[in-house]
């Protein structure tokens, strides 16, 4: 009796699954609009408060705010940017118009002073109120201020009328009384004139005071909210004058202490709110020169601190008017920019047909020509940093045309700095991308800098504290300090017994370090990883290297990595528990832990750990409340809060909650072993509704090594180059995503060895694999090795391939127009991994193109390749489709015009979704061809028809 009330039971349960899935349908292309995503999630200070953006992929999104301590949300419609005030008294945000209203206002082709405007809403937290502002241009909320903020809208202005007498008006002579009091009343009921002018409202929402100011072009708060600088400007007699303006909150005393014909370029206020500059020329000239101006809260006015014609400026140099001013974090120091004044452009005489247009390339040009035309607004705008200490009263240039990038440490109050000049090496980088620079250390105090290190690669710069210079030495593999204080240098990590860089790396080029947790308080010792454990080493060299995570990394094949959980965080705080990610290369799943460094005997905790990706977001900075997310292949990566030990957790949204009514699918992780005899791990992803004896068509995708994203969640959007993974299996696929180790100078044959050894043992061990219809999918790298693939076996149906290169001669003297940059070495050193130049091993240049082996593709090849791909050039589809087009094998290419290498314009991106669709299920499902599969769309239709019927019985 009891075996048949189970048996009862298990027939129940199994027609439920049945209606259930029965009642969810497969996702379609219509499908994506709608699907959300969450944006831009903030805690406010006091951990009270969660406020993220829910934004569908097409359409109005809400701002939602949820109280924690009630657990409910309110929604603003439309709302976005948010910012929650220092306080967490209010929030601000700005609300966008209605998509279809502007739509609409395009299609009746207003004007843009016409177009609808964004507005401003300030929602009180306590009480819920709002007010709302039209024709917001911008606003600031300061990240640890008080109640005040300020915001700059649009305002209509009635223009006032002159009524000087000498201006007055006077009747036309000829016409009599009557007429011209008919004329004055018309003009009583005429609408006045209106100018749109920019005002500034600085504004206290709880105590709702405000203060306004028109024509305001540029304004700043300090970090505390304590000053707000402002900048109007106004027209006297056709000479612009600028006055800037000072509010100081606690007083709300405003008043005036600048104001002068010129121009104002850059406005900077320090951390407490005590000081501020700001750059101004008085040249009326095309060329202009700037100076440098600063103020302390408690002088009368501004002083002159720098121009062309100080000492301490390069002789035929200035201020520059292009970098931004930035005060240390104890606001000691300023740091401003320098550069040489601009030469006046000559007075144009020429007609546009009578001047020559040319680029002369020349073999001893740093950069090319292209990156030089990449890089030019930059170099038109560069600059060149130096300090100036109010203290002391004294400047420093640090920056100059030689060492022309300077950091600072310790947000600028540190006593040294790093300097590098990449210009020994700039050439090089056509086919060595190794950015190798020449390092200087800045001693500030003492005005004196010098050489360190010349040739280096993997530089990281200066410890929090500037006491120290570290770097990975690519030779010997270990890290390096130098001591700023002593001069001395060492190796600090020589008695590590494992790797510290990447052990997986198969570029043909210097590996790299496999990173830095960070520095304890006074520099004190440096946290770096291994490929899974973190190593305390000391830069004195006198303590020996310590493993933190006691060697449970790499024994567990668990990944650990620190996250910064305070965002003001200059040092690692060690007596407070360290918090810490972890993921597990072989099973994939992942969490957070925490390590108790502090105590006598350190030890750990496992905070969460689930087969779920997990993301950290934020911490409250007042209260210890976290903000993270979690999700996997099925879980939306909704977002939750807790304490830092992961208790007391709530979910706080549900995006996507319409996910339910779809068929959508599972994971798996796979291993198998490869042709080399390598055991690999690949993603298998098949339909949720499987019916038992029945075969599925399976699509092959792949971009190097995927198999960490088991857990990563693919939200429905159409695609930008390759297929939908849940779109896919919704609709009755299989997909498989093979790891892909590389053999330098073979990549073809690595891919080959990887994909068709996955493929033949998945056919193996799933007999409902239907084996007549695999396809093969790639974009990129991934589009490559497609193409390469197919001319080595004929096992897969149909195959796309996005933006592929196929000849390797071609490619390797091209330009990347995205940079400007030679693509030397892309295929000497970095993912094509050759190893060398063309004329160096052209046997594996020849051996690695597919275009060369053409003749034997016998797999339908869908190609997309657009006409302003700035990464692998047009010309490489063009190619491949023409070699194919000769030899009537059956191939097309989609050429979206306008798009890059990969589709970023929504209807090209749906279009494309629709037609790899249509490709795939026609040669994998044996549905009907559409029209453009089967005929093609001439030119004369473009852009009037579609294609995408289907053709039935043809």
């Amino acid at each position: 009796m009891r075996i048949f009330k189970l048996s009862v039971f298990l027939l129940a349960t199994l027609l439920t699954n049945i209606t259930a899935n029965e009642q969810k349908r497969p996702l379609t292309h219509d499908d994506y609009d709608h699907w959300n995503n969450i944006i831009r999630p903030v805690i406010s200070e006091n951990g009270e408060w969660i406020s993220y953006q829910v934004n569908p992929q097409d359409g109005d999104g809400v701002l939602c705010i949820y109280e924690r301590r009630a657990k409910k949300t309110d929604t603003v419609h439309r709302a976005s940017g948010q910012s929650f005030s220092g306080n967490s008294k209010f929030i601000a945000y700005r609300i966008v118009p209605e998509k279809e209203v502007v739509r609409q206002a395009k299609l009746d082709e207003k004007p843009q002073e016409e177009m609808p405007k964004d507005s401003l809403g300030i929602t009180i937290l306590e009480n819920g109120g709002s007010v709302y502002y039209p024709s917001l241009k911008s606003f600031i909320v300061p990240e640890k201020g008080g109640n005040w903020m300020a915001f700059v809208y649009e305002y209509e202005k009635e223009i006032q009328e002159n009524n000087d007498e000498n201006n007055e008006s006077e009747a036309i002579e000829g016409e009599d009384s009557e007429t011209q009091g008919e004329k004055e009343n018309e003009e009583e009921d005429k609408e006045p004139d209106t100018e749109l002018i920019d005002k500034l409202v600085i504004f206290n929402p709880i105590e709702n005071k405000k203060y306004e100011f028109e024509n305001v072009t540029d304004y700043k708060i300090s970090e505390n909210g304590e000053l707000i600088a402002f900048v109007t400007a106004e027209c006297r007699d056709t000479v612009e004058v600028n006055k800037l303006k000072i509010f100081q909150a606690n007083t709300e005393i405003r008043r005036k202490i600048f104001e002068k014909e010129g121009e104002f370029a850059q406005l900077e206020i320090d951390k407490e709110g005590k000081q501020l500059s700001f750059v101004f020329t008085s040249d009326t000239n095309d060329v202009k020169t700037y100076g440098l101006y600063y103020f302390e809260i408690d002088m009368e006015a501004p002083a002159l601190l720098a121009d062309s014609s100080s000492k301490h400026i390069f002789d035929e140099w200035h201020v520059s008017p292009h970098r931004s001013l930035s005060f240390s974090d104890s606001g000691k120091r300023l740091f401003f920019g320098t550069a040489p004044i601009p030469e006046p452009e000559p007075k144009d005489t020429l007609l546009d047909e009578e001047k020559y247009s040319l680029d002369i390339w020349h073999w001893k040009d740093s950069q090319l020509q292209p990156m030089q035309h990449v890089n030019l607004d930059d170099e038109k705008e560069r600059s060149y940093l130096a300090v100036y200490e109010p203290a002391k009263n004294e400047f420093w240039q640090m920056a100059d045309t030689t060492i022309r990038n300077v950091n600072t440490a310790g947000k600028g109050d540190a006593r040294f700095a790093v300097g590098y000049d990449y210009q020994p090496y700039e050439i090089k980088l056509s086919w060595d991308i190794s950015r190798y620079r020449d390092v200087y250390l800045f001693d500030i105090e003492n005005r004196e800098k010098k050489l360190l290190l010349e040739k280096a690669t993997f530089v990281y710069g200066l410890s929090p504290g500037g006491n120290y210079l570290i770097w990975f030495d690519s030779e010997d593999k270990d890290w390096y300090v130098h001591d700023n204080n002593t001069g001395s240098s060492r190796n600090i990590s020589h008695e590590v017994p494992v790797p510290l860089y990447r052990e997986k790396w198969d570029q043909p080029r210097p590996v790299p370090p496999s990173g830095i947790a960070g520095w304890f308080e006074d520099d004190e010792d440096v946290l770096v990883y291994d490929d899974y454990d973190i190593w305390q080493l000391d830069p004195e060299g006198k303590k020996e290297p310590v493993n933190i995570t006691m060697h449970r990394g790499r024994d567990n094949y668990n990944i650990f990595r620190y996250i910064q959980t305070d965002k003001d965080e200059l040092f690692i705080d060690k007596s407070e528990p360290l918090f810490l990610s972890v993921f597990n290369e072989k099973t994939k799943a992942a969490g957070f832990c925490h390590y108790f460094l502090a105590r006598r005997r350190p030890f750990f905790t496992n905070l969460i750990t689930e087969d779920k990706r997990f993301f950290f977001v934020e911490k409250a900075r007042n209260e210890d409340k976290i903000i993270w997310r979690k999700g996997d292949f099925k879980e939306y990566n909704d977002l939750y809060i807790s304490n830092p030990d992961i208790t007391d957790i709530v979910k706080i949204s549900d995006a996507n909650p319409q996910q339910d009514n779809y068929l959508w699918g599972e994971v798996e992780l796979v291993e198998w072993t490869s042709f080399r005899n390598d055991t690999l791990q690949g993603l298998f992803y098949t339909p949720e509704n499987m019916e038992p004896g029945k075969q599925y068509p399976m699509i092959v995708y792949f971009y190097e090594r995927l198999s960490n994203r088991k857990h990563h969640h693919y939200v429905p959007s159409p695609s930008r180059s390759v297929i939908s993974i849940p779109f896919c299996t919704s609709n009755g696929y299989i997909v498989f995503v093979p790891d892909i180790p590389y053999e330098i100078g073979y990549p073809g044959q690595s891919a080959y060895d990887a994909i068709v050894s996955g493929t033949q043992s998945m056919v193996e061990r799933y007999d409902f694999i239907d084996r007549e219809n695999i396809g093969l999918q790639g974009q990129s790298w991934g589009g490559y090795q497609v193409a390469w693939v197919i001319t080595r076996t004929d096992m897969f149906k149909a195959a796309m391939a996005g933006t592929p290169v196929s000849n390797m001669f071609s490619a390797y003297g091209g330009i990347r127009w995205g940079s400007g940059m030679s693509r030397q070495f892309q295929y000497e050193q970095t993912q094509s991994r050759l190893g060398g130049s063309m004329w160096e091993s052209p046997h594996l240049y020849y051996e690695n193109s597919p275009i060369f082996f053409a003749d034997k593709i016998e797999t339908p090849l869908l190609i997309m390749h657009n006409d302003e791909d700035g990464a692998v050039p047009w010309y490489q589809g063009i190619e491949l489709f023409t070699a194919l087009r000769r030899l009537q094998k059956p191939a097309w290419m989609l050429s979206y015009n306008g798009e890059a290498h990969n589709l970023r314009r929504r209807p090209n991106r749906i279009d494309l979704s629709i037609r790899m669709s249509q490709f795939f299920d026609h040669y994998l499902k044996g549905e009907p061809a559409p029209r453009w599969l089967k005929y093609g769309i001439p030119a004369i239709d473009k852009g009037r028809v579609s294609g995408y019927e289907l053709i039935d019985g043809e």
